[in-house]
């Protein structure tokens, strides 16, 4: 699973794991990526 996701961008990995199933696991992986952007935004 590690190796498969590493040949994925990260959006297509949203966009597959978005399609499979609206997951809680998605929604919180969505909202740590957030959570890093904002960081790193605010960091500038």
């Amino acid at each position: 699973f590690e190796g498969q996701m590493a040949r994925w961008s990260p959006v297509e990995y949203l966009r597959f794991e978005s399609d499979k199933s609206n997951s809680a696991w998605t929604q919180c992986l969505v909202s740590e990526l957030n959570n890093s952007l904002l960081a790193v935004i605010g960091a500038r």
